[in-house]
């Protein structure tokens, strides 16, 4: 975003070990000596500056990274997971709230034109659940199922959801509406083909920053911070699916 919007940020500093990949990204943003650095740990040590930080360390150091930063006032663009454990989502999540600062999770595939067309389509007048195994059944008794699996040919994400209304089913670009009232069907083509790596998650990526640095510049940071919890509820339900899968029970949260 830094070359593609330079009036809406720029690039100040690197933290990279790697040293290959470290002077390159400093060549290619005209960074000073000084702000280079071979760990986030001499980064988060330096004074403050920048206004973000985004976090994209090894899983295991999200914690410790995303707290030496929160400490230090910068908002964060945290990659996911947010922690590899459910006590460590909270521990970032609190630490955030209690210092005020903006933390986004990189749910890239949230802002593709598919996604954001499905999120329309549910906001019609239909009461529904996700069918994307992992079994949950909701407050209420909706129930919703996530599959995964390697065992396929490469393709998109598949959603299928059974409304009071309709179903709607999507392959990654194209949606379709089936009115139970109506029979009528509707195709909806979310013009992005699919999600590969050359688009960017198809475009999620480039959104997902936009966003990101659009509403800190805005003003907007609660925007960002009123995510957060939802995004370690989240992280919770998969905690807890694995927890269900080793132990052979079923999880309440």
């Amino acid at each position: 975003m830094a070359t593609r919007r330079p009036e809406r940020c720029r690039v100040v500093a690197v933290a990279e070990p790697h040293e290959p990949a470290r002077t390159a990204f400093a060549s290619r943003h005209g960074l000073a000596d000084e702000a280079v650095f071979i760990s986030w740990q001499h980064l988060a040590a330096a004074p403050r500056l920048a206004d973000a930080v985004v976090v994209a360390v090894v899983d295991d150091q999200h914690v410790d990274a995303a707290l030496a930063f929160i400490e230090r006032g910068y908002d964060i663009l945290l990659e996911k997971p947010i922690a590899t454990t459910a006590d460590g989502c909270q521990v970032i999540a609190e630490a955030a709230a209690a210092a005020g600062v903006a933390v986004r999770i990189c749910h890239v595939m949230r802002h593709t034109d598919y996604t954001c067309a499905l999120k329309a389509e549910l906001a019609c007048e239909n009461d529904g659940a996700d069918h994307q195994v992992v079994a949950i059944e909701y407050d209420g008794g909706v129930t919703a199922s996530f599959t995964l699996s390697a065992f396929t040919p490469l393709e998109h994400r598949r959603t299928r959801i059974f409304g009071t209304h309709g179903q709607l089913t999507g392959d990654g670009r194209f949606l379709e509406i089936f009115d139970f009232r109506s029979e009528r069907r509707t195709v909806v083509d979310t013009s992005n083909d699919g999600s590969t790596q050359a688009e960017g998650h198809a475009g999620g990526d480039q959104r997902l920053v936009d966003d990101f640095v659009d509403r800190l510049l805005s003003g907007r940071r609660d925007l960002i911070m009123d995510q957060l919890p939802q995004t370690v509820d989240s992280h919770r339900v998969v905690f807890a699916a694995e927890r269900a899968r080793r132990e052979g029970r079923i999880v309440t949260l």
